[in-house]
């Protein structure tokens, strides 16, 4: 149920956000697992490019360097031109290994710096199996759970926020 998996990480996450889960542990509210927590910079900058380049959005003789990270985003023919179809499957098969769907409209992924998911203040996570179970608020009142939206306000009680734009996306900010 996610909940070992939490206690490991919940040293990095803001009181908020561990209030927040601690909350939806006495609920008895599960989530299997999750998809994202702290993401150092250099992560960040693999990701975010390797996501643009894969969406045709970036071309990989465009990407600068990253401190920390070698990588050469550009793929080359036999003759030393730049192969940008192979570069783009390169980039797919990295958004594949950091478990980003190319499809999803609601996939966003923040360059370096730019996500709360840098400061170790945010968290990926699909939270199932909530309707029609109480859960407290932070104030310590009971709230029956009877749709998505009472679960995000009970989460901003504990000043834990969904991003609306993206799956499964809290943070202490909703960014």
């Amino acid at each position: 149920n996610g909940f070992a998996e939490v206690n490991k990480i919940q040293t990095r996450l803001p009181a908020t956000l561990s209030a927040f889960f601690n909350a939806l542990k006495a609920g008895d509210i599960n989530y299997p697992k999750i998809n994202a927590a702290f993401r150092p910079l250099e992560r960040s900058y693999l990701m975010y490019n390797a996501f643009h380049i894969a969406k045709g959005k970036l071309s990989p003789d465009k990407v600068g360097p990253y401190p920390g990270v070698n990588i050469d985003w550009v793929h080359r023919t036999e003759d030393g031109k730049m192969d940008i179809e192979t570069s783009k499957k390169a980039a797919a098969s990295m958004c594949d290994g950091y478990q980003l769907s190319l499809i999803s409209a609601k996939q966003k992924v923040g360059a370096p710096g730019s996500s709360r998911h840098n400061y170790g203040a945010a968290v990926d996570i699909n939270i199932g199996n909530y309707l029609d179970k109480k859960i407290k608020n932070s104030a310590g009142d009971e709230v029956e759970l009877k749709s998505f939206k009472d679960l995000v306000d009970v989460g901003r009680t504990y000043g834990v926020f969904y991003y609306p734009k993206e799956n499964m996306h809290w943070s202490d900010t909703g960014n």
